[in-house]
């Protein structure tokens, strides 16, 4: 499913009225009633012992949207009560005509345009079962100013997030929020729930704006697909939210006849003192993604540990000499280097060799990226295809910035470093970019905070290469892994919560994990 920025968005709907004759208002209406059409059907048990509907709404289009929702819950017999955070008088265009049609059908409408008005707010959240934040959409560009931040402040405290105590619903994106960034402009709602118009907006799906968001629902308001799909040709839409529909079509195919020479042969440098557990967990994460083979080669003091403990890889010490890895390299179809691999010179050694010899695609994780930022020259001499997997302080190392300049803007930066190394680069996180040299982006909607434990990276960094050994791309490889990595992890937390994942939990779920998507 494509994700789209504020302006994409604008242009969208413009487009929809320009060329198709869609007015505005139509666009309006289709908002509110598949809207509460959903609130109806998710909420409607929550709605009883006289508890009401509180739609929190602002003056802008959100608000309309908002006033839309009002009306359609009033007619399905829910009790609504609606708070203006502005005077009915300073509206104006579509907002001003539903809030009329509000007030022609008896609902009840509280302005909010001071502190003093607070009191009587504070008698409806004692009274409402739902909340409905429609105060702000895409337009914000400043900072939330009295009284929207108030308001935003009470909605917070009175509803404790996910406290489930009164959940809170946010239509298109969660007010305060910047669209594009997922950062809060000052302040924004924490959501349960947030019902995004048309197509997601690509703030709301990695972090931060993931954890503002909640659960995302896209509402289908009427924009042509032959609109989005002309505005995809013109690269005005060029990002990408990864469901299980748009994975399963990067599985390699895989012939019935097919013998372990045929599935893929992966190549894995890592493994140093006190770290040879990162090396064998992504060597057999390859294999559970169907790799028919797998060589690591590792620290020789470490070699015979790691031999025995995995007897279905191949292990064998470090080469010494350059030509030795060169050929090695050349029987395999995709090479991961970093895992546990260390910062010593030998380190430095073959992962420049492995850049300027390889001819088959190369995943770099860990102490390869750390290596990799002390030259990030070593990008430009690569021989071969690359995937770089940071997570966001590995990210901040090779762009010497801190981790927070990165989380407040990963779509960027994974972008603009993908472009300039032409390179895959996979920036780790709640909400996993995926960033291709094309400027083409995706974001990842599996996985979450249960993938916050040592080794998880590592186990991504053998799926990558075992998907790419099969035949896949070195861009689709990364998306499909990044996809199933997280899904794996999401079986996982089903079953124990979101705390005490294991990364070796995952090995065994990757084939789940490919299954569940018809592969």
């Amino acid at each position: 499913m494509w994700a789209v920025s504020s302006k994409a968005m604008k242009e969208l709907d413009a487009f929809t009225t320009a060329r198709y004759g869609i007015p505005p208002a139509v666009l309006m209406e289709r908002a509110g009633l598949e809207s509460a059409a959903w609130i109806l059907r998710r909420c409607r048990s929550l709605l009883n012992d006289g508890k009401s509907v509180l739609i929190l709404a602002g003056k802008g289009n959100n608000g309309g949207d908002g006033a839309v929702i009002a009306r359609e819950l009033h007619r399905k017999g829910v009790a609504v009560q609606v708070v203006l955070a502005a005077s009915l008088d300073s509206l104006s265009g579509l907002p001003k005509e539903e809030f009329r049609a509000l007030s022609e059908l008896s609902i009840p409408v509280y302005e909010c345009k001071q502190k003093d008005d607070f009191a009587r707010v504070e008698e409806l959240f004692d009274r409402c079962a739902v909340v409905i934040d429609a105060l702000l959409g895409i337009g914000l560009a400043s900072p939330v100013r009295s009284p929207l931040r108030e308001l935003i402040e009470r909605v917070n405290e009175r509803c404790s997030g996910r406290s489930n105590r009164c959940p809170v619903i946010s239509v298109d994106l969660p007010s305060g929020l910047d669209a594009d960034r997922g950062i809060p402009c000052g302040m924004a709602i924490s959501a349960d729930v947030t019902l995004t118009m048309g197509l997601p907006k690509v703030g709301l799906l990695t972090t931060p704006g993931k954890e503002y968001a909640g659960e995302i629902v896209v509402i289908d308001i009427g924009i042509p697909l032959e609109l989005i799909r002309t505005e995809m040709e013109r690269n005005k839409i060029r990002h990408e939210w990864l469901l299980s529909e748009d994975a399963a079509d990067l599985i390699p195919e895989r012939s019935p006849g097919i013998h372990k020479g045929e599935a893929g042969k992966v190549l894995v440098l890592g493994g140093s003192e006190g770290k040879l557990g990162a090396a064998a967990m992504t060597a057999e994460a390859a294999l559970r993604i169907g790799a028919g083979l797998v060589r690591l080669l590792t620290a020789k003091e470490g070699a015979l540990a790691l031999d025995a403990e995995l007897r279905e890889v191949m292990v064998e010490p470090f080469p010494e000499r350059k030509e030795e890895l060169t050929r090695v390299i050349k029987e395999h179809d995709g090479v991961a280097i970093g895992p546990g691999l260390g910062k010593s010179e030998q380190a430095k050694r073959l992962l420049s060799w492995v850049l300027e010899m390889s001819p088959v695609p190369v995943v770099i994780d860990a102490d390869g990226i750390n290596l990799v930022a002390e030259s990030l020259v070593l990008l430009k001499k690569a021989k071969g295809p690359l995937v770089l997997t940071p997570h966001p302080g590995e990210m901040a190392r090779l762009l010497k910035t801190d981790i927070e300049e990165i989380q407040m803007n990963r779509l960027e930066v994974a972008e603009k470093f993908a472009r300039k190394y032409r390179c895959t680069l996979v920036l780790k996180g709640n909400g996993t970019v995926i960033a291709h040299p094309d400027g083409t982006v995706q974001i990842n909607s599996t996985g979450g905070p249960h993938l916050a434990t040592v080794g998880t990276g590592d186990v991504l960094t053998g799926v990558i290469a075992g998907l790419i050994a099969q035949g896949a791309s070195p861009g689709d490889a990364a998306s499909l892994g990044v996809f199933v990595h997280g899904y794996a992890a999401d079986l996982k937390s089903a079953e124990i919560g979101d705390r005490g994942l294991l990364a070796t939990d995952l090995l065994a779920l990757l084939p789940k994990a490919l299954k569940f998507l018809g592969r």
